[in-house]
């Protein structure tokens, strides 16, 4: 075999996707499908039940904080002890989360259901980037990646349609509006714990290692750059995108059964555009996909409030989603090839609970502004937050390149 014709054969096996990272993808897929539903149905039923807008916020904010707080921890945690078992244990601590939401509908009751879903957050997102980085390689990082959110958003938008089921109940069966939203809940928690079995067929090796810091000292600094930037995203956002079907709800009088096939047009586009993203990065660059795609979406989010017809505000907000969305993956892949294999984890955490503090005291200022204030006011303050991360992310990564020297065998 020729030099040639030897690196090839590499460059093939590289290319493909390993057994370990399809069945992290397709456990991903069926976790992520409940999320489809319960982003168009949580706040409406929360109004539903009495809850004001302000303490529907609130509820966001005990999630958020509970997962910003204990990320970092976690993800430093399982950099040195495996990623697996907090997956594992993430997936079980979801579903009974949901089931406290069949059980009851007292706001203490569901405020301890938000810090458990919170917690189960902490657990899954850090180390599920860094196992996903593992399981892949520099070569077929992004394509990895994009595969994950295509498939994580594929099931969102099947997940979505089934929004339709609580009025289905409702006019066909005759069941009450609060027991109509329950079985929705109770199939949440079925498919976690079945996402969750499927992770136990994962191989893992846990390297020992001797840590002799906390945190990731060989990638401060671009962890850092990835923390402004992600806090000002997380921060902007938290004003208005968990209250977007609230919004909707209180603007044009809209439920789950126009919301949940717009939501689930939303996720099938941005499906697509997760398999676009590794192509347009190849032709214009990853760091101009990323900048280029938020800008555009940034400036559709400040015209969103602006327009009084729903049927163009349902196509504004279908694109605006498509191309804030769409660089989603490569980002984290881009994150991943920068910082070293062994702190990827404490990275995903670090980075996660920058964006993720801002992001959940965000939603309880939201809902007060959109019940007291104005309904248009939270998507400037979300855009002139956006507009700030956009630059910084130019100035920090317009010339920088991942490395292959950081990737690390597949275990």
């Amino acid at each position: 075999m020729t030099s040639e014709q030897y690196n090839n054969v590499d460059l093939n096996s590289s290319m493909k996707i390993s057994r370990d990272a399809k069945i992290l993808i397709l456990s991903n897929a069926i976790g992520s499908l409940p999320w489809g539903y319960f982003s168009v149905l949580q706040a409406i039923y929360l109004d539903i039940i009495g809850i004001e807008p302000t303490l529907i916020g609130m509820l966001m904010t005990f999630s958020g904080l509970t997962s910003a707080l204990l990320a970092i921890p976690f993800g430093i945690l399982s950099d040195r002890y495996g990623r697996k078992p907090f997956l594992i244990t993430s997936g079980f601590l979801y579903a009974f989360s949901m089931l406290i939401y069949v059980i009851t509908i007292k706001y203490v009751y569901l405020a301890v259901a938000s810090v458990i879903g919170g917690l189960a957050g902490a657990m899954f997102f850090p180390p599920w980037q860094a196992i996903l980085a593992d399981k892949s390689t520099h070569q077929n990082r992004e394509k990895v990646f994009s595969y994950s959110a295509f498939a994580s958003s594929t099931a969102i938008t099947i997940g979505s349609l089934l929004s339709v089921i609580p009025d289905y109940l409702q006019i066909k069966l005759g069941i009450g509006e609060i027991a109509s939203y329950k079985p929705m809940f109770l199939l949440a928690s079925i498919l976690a714990i079945i996402s969750t079995l499927l992770l136990f067929s994962v191989s893992e090796i846990v390297k020992k290692r001797m840590f002799r810091e906390i945190f990731p000292r060989k990638s401060a600094k671009i962890i850092a750059k990835f923390c402004l930037t992600g806090a000002l995203i997380g921060f902007g956002a938290g004003f208005i995108i968990p209250l977007f079907s609230l919004w909707f709800y209180l603007k044009f009088g809209l439920g789950g059964i126009i919301l949940g096939p717009l939501f689930a047009i939303s996720n099938a586009v941005m499906a697509i555009a997760f398999l676009a993203a590794p192509k347009l990065a190849k032709i214009i660059g990853t760091v101009n996909t990323i900048i280029l795609t938020q800008a555009m979406a940034t400036v559709l989010l400040a015209i969103i409030p602006l327009v009084p017809d729903f049927r163009i505000v349902s196509v504004l907000y279908v694109v605006r989603n498509f191309l804030m969305n769409m660089s989603h993956p490569i980002q984290s892949a881009f994150m991943m090839s920068l910082v070293e294999p062994e702190e990827r984890a404490s990275a995903s955490s670090i980075t996660g609970t920058a964006w993720s503090i801002p992001n959940s005291i965000s939603p309880s200022i939201g809902g007060y502004i959109m019940e007291h204030l104005s309904l248009s006011l939270p998507f400037h303050i979300c855009a002139a937050h956006y507009t700030a991360s956009i630059i910084f992310f130019y100035l920090f990564f317009h010339k920088v390149k991942p490395s292959e020297g950081r990737d690390i065998k597949i275990s």
